[in-house]
């Protein structure tokens, strides 16, 4: 069964830490369980949707080729608005 995300998701700031804002050391803590909840939880789902350990790990690395992609079009960006606010 999988579980379906309901609204936007939240976006933050290429670069940008979850501390950021002065949250705090509690908040990082917190957020670094609900990574590894959610992790264990879709990994659970996956097995149990008859995907093997190989299938899995592909995803996983496709997951990475993702952020990987979309951090590099983020740092492609930066500069360019930068050059903006300078003209």
């Amino acid at each position: 069964m999988w579980v379906e995300a309901r609204g936007p998701m939240p976006q933050q700031p290429v670069g940008a830490s979850p501390c950021e804002g002065g949250e705090g050391k509690d908040t990082m803590s917190t957020d670094r369980k609900g990574t590894k909840i959610l992790a264990r939880t879709f990994f659970n789902q996956l097995r149990a949707g008859g995907y093997t350990h190989n299938q899995i790990l592909d995803i996983a690395t496709e997951l990475i080729e993702l952020v990987t992609v979309d951090l590099r079009e983020g740092e492609k960006v930066e500069p360019q608005k930068e050059m903006r606010h300078s003209a």
